[in-house]
Parts: C-alpha cells; sequence; structure tokens
C-alpha cells in the first residue's frame, strides 16, 4: 500500500488525477484479477496498441472540425457588421424616399436599395471621415464586444495551468488561450470537463459568437430548405397546365397568374379570363420577365436569408 501511494504521489506531482480517473483506480483495484484478465486479453489481441498514423489522423480530424467552428464564427461575425451598415442604409434611403417621393424617379431608388443589397453582402467598402459607415466603429457590433468581453475575462469555470505542466501543454494542444501573468510566466485558460477532456476557455463574446453562429446557420438552412420545398411543390402541382403557346400555360392550381423559371421563364393564367384581361395580364407578365424581375427577386431571397435575423430587413 505504501508503495501505490508513493506512485501515485509521484505521478500527481506530474498530472493531477481526474475524478473519474481516481474512481476507475478505485474500481480496479477492487477486482484486481478481472483487471488482469482484461489488462491481458487487449495486450494478446494487440488492442492495446495504437499506431502514430491513427492518432495524427484523429488530431488532423480535430482540427479540421476546430478551424471549420472559427469560420462560421467569422462569418457570422462579418454578417453582423454588414447587417449593421445595411441597417443604416436602409433608414437613409427610406427617409429620402418619404421625403422626396413624388419626385424620385424609380430606377434611381432602385440603384440605391441595390447599393444597399451590395452593402449587405460585400465586406469591403470605401470610407471616408465624414461617412455614415464610421459608425460601425463605435456601432452595435463592436458595443457588442466591448459589452461581452469586458478586460478579456473569460466566462464559466475555467481553469488556470502554468506554462511546463502537463495541463498547459494538453490546454495548448487543444487550442486555449494564451497569455502572461504578473511574474511574466505564460499561462493559458482552459474548461475541463467531466469526462477528463480539455476545452478551451472562451471570453462572453466569444461565446455568443458560437451559440449564435450555429442559430444563425440553423435559420439560413431552414430558410433554403423552405424555398426548395416551395419550389418543388409548385413544380409538382403545374406538371399538368395546358400549354397555350410557346412560354404560355394554363392551369387552375394557382388563385393568380405568375412566372416561374429564371432561364426559361414561363407565363401561367387561369382559366375564365377574357380576351381583353388576358392581353393585359401577359402584357404585365412580359414586363417582369423583360427587367429580370425573377432574378432580382431570387437575389433578394438570399439576401434576406442571410440577413434574417434584422427585423429592419
Amino acid at each position: 500500500v505504501k508503495t501505490a501511494e508513493e506512485m501515485l504521489d509521484a505521478y500527481q506531482n506530474k498530472r493531477r488525477l481526474t475524478p473519474i480517473e481516481w474512481r476507475s483506480l478505485q474500481l480496479r483495484l477492487m477486482y484486481p484479477e478481472k483487471f488482469w484478465k482484461i489488462i491481458n486479453f487487449y495486450y494478446n489481441s494487440r488492442k492495446s496498441w495504437v499506431s502514430g498514423r491513427n492518432y495524427e489522423k484523429l488530431e488532423s480530424l480535430i482540427n479540421q472540425e476546430r478551424q471549420k467552428e472559427k469560420l462560421i464564427e467569422k462569418l457570422f461575425e462579418e454578417v453582423l457588421r454588414l447587417s449593421f451598415y445595411g441597417s443604416i442604409g436602409c433608414g437613409v434611403i427610406l427617409i429620402c424616399v418619404l421625403v422626396n417621393y413624388t419626385r424620385t424617379p424609380r430606377w434611381i431608388s432602385m440603384v440605391l436599395w441595390g447599393l444597399v443589397a451590395l452593402r449587405l453582402v460585400v465586406p469591403l467598402s470605401v470610407s471616408s471621415s465624414i461617412s455614415l459607415l464610421q459608425l460601425g466603429n463605435t456601432g452595435f457590433p463592436s458595443q457588442l464586444e466591448r459589452a461581452l468581453s469586458a478586460d478579456h475575462t473569460y466566462s464559466g469555470n475555467y481553469k488556470t495551468a502554468l506554462e511546463g505542466s502537463h495541463e498547459y501543454d494538453r490546454a495548448v494542444a487543444a487550442g486555449s488561450p494564451i497569455a502572461a501573468n504578473a511574474n511574466g510566466n505564460k499561462m493559458t485558460y482552459y474548461y475541463e470537463r467531466a469526462n477528463g477532456s480539455i476545452e478551451p476557455a472562451k471570453t462572453s463574446y466569444e461565446r455568443f459568437l458560437t451559440a449564435g453562429s450555429r442559430i444563425w446557420l440553423a435559420g439560413m438552412i431552414l430558410l433554403w430548405l423552405w424555398a426548395l420545398l416551395s419550389c418543388l411543390r409548385l413544380k409538382y402541382r403545374l406538371r399538368f397546365s395546358m400549354r397555350l403557346c410557346k412560354g404560355i400555360y394554363e392551369t387552375d392550381v394557382i388563385p393568380s397568374p405568375c412566372v416561374t423559371g429564371i432561364l426559361r421563364p414561363r407565363i401561367y393564367l387561369i382559366p375564365a379570363l377574357t380576351d381583353q384581361q388576358k392581353a393585359h395580364i401577359l402584357l404585365h407578365e412580359k414586363m417582369h420577365i423583360r427587367y429580370l424581375d425573377p432574378v432580382w427577386k431570387m437575389v433578394s431571397f438570399v439576401i434576406i436569408s442571410i440577413h434574417w435575423f434584422n427585423p429592419f430587413l
């Protein structure tokens, strides 16, 4: 027993055992014969040996997953900033249109809304000292980051480890942040889970980005799935439409005339229309096709689906 205690003490000086590891040792020492039989079986069947290549593959997979998560968080952070800029542009254009509504040509308002759409999807911009976009430096994204990451403190029940310890090496390998203490020694912050695994410590803002990016991505995927299912459902309902002439069909499964398709647009009419009504509706729908309204509608849906969380859009 004394030798076992000395061995455990020596091991604790190098690496502290977790509660689960203590419990595992206790169970193994309670049933030593069964434990050694299991060890002997695994050793003889070579199941106890894992090749270095397998470890490299596992570490590579873990690193790839971490890089994917960081990429999604960076994208979400950039979308937040673009959405903030786009909200400013929407407000300015709405005020200008309302003030000068009767005198503003339609093409000017379309150009302005096109600039807002570019601002919502293109991260590059040309700014000046008097630009309203300078508000982005002190706007919602920056204020949110400062509020959630005050003094760069980490949230939750985190632990620290000094350079040279086993915990420090494990935490750094897991991607934990490195800082210097008052004495100038390197230290890292990490979370230790109940199963003994280590995860990097995060500030409140980083935790917000992690949770927010997942919710944002899930919402965007749901919108795209809904759009895809709606298109497939409409196409299925229109499969028995009667062809009147090239690009013009008639059906009774839709409540009103419409245009579908982008590369090969089709006009669908409803029955019981007079010749004059058909002529007016066809002229109206052809103007939609001429001005590429189906294309702009698809582009606007993509932009709205990216910024679905913004109530101003």
